[in-house]
């Protein structure tokens, strides 16, 4: 047996940058940390989801729908 819930859990204050950061990690190494790649691939993936407004907000205080566009 399985739950799914219907909306998925974040840790308690990441925002939605922080969130859409994590997805640039697996592009990192030990000798390549954060680079200014990283930041302009997170400030894109933002505008095209039209996330601007939302993206210094904590996930938990976003609706359903923007924290599943988020």
């Amino acid at each position: 047996m399985g739950i799914l819930p219907q909306s998925p859990t974040a840790p308690e204050e990441l925002t939605v940058r922080e969130l859409v950061a994590q997805g640039r990690y697996p592009h990192q190494n030990w000798l390549q940390q954060w680079s200014t790649e990283d930041e302009l691939q997170v400030e894109a993936a933002i505008a095209t989801t039209h996330l601007h407004e939302f993206a210094n907000r904590p996930l938990d205080t976003l609706s359903g729908g923007q924290r599943q566009r988020a």
